[in-house]
């Protein structure tokens, strides 16, 4: 059974338009990775699946202020230095 990583008292945003299009465009040039974009309340939240995990990898969402939470759940990350979905993107393509 898949259980979806929500990390306790998430409290934020939703995603930007544009950056939801970003995400979708980005996973569709990389079949072989899994993104699961999920809405959480008002909060948006997308994880992202290396090729053949059935846990993810990478967490991010906005927090209450604007910032972007970006979490590498497997080295246990968090808060990672990525202000933006773009640069959270292609620092993740950088690992696969």
């Amino acid at each position: 059974m898949y259980t979806q990583f929500f990390p306790d008292g998430l409290d934020g945003l939703p995603f930007k338009t544009r950056d939801v299009r970003a995400a979708v465009k980005w996973a569709e040039a990389r079949p072989e990775v899994r993104m699961h974009l999920t809405a959480h309340g008002v909060c948006g939240i997308i994880e992202v699946y290396p090729p053949g995990s059935y846990f993810p990898r990478w967490c991010m969402w906005h927090s209450q202020d604007g910032r972007l939470q970006f979490d590498d759940l497997v080295l246990a990350q968090f808060a990672l230095p990525y202000p933006t979905i773009d640069m959270a993107l292609r620092f993740i393509a950088s690992k696969l």
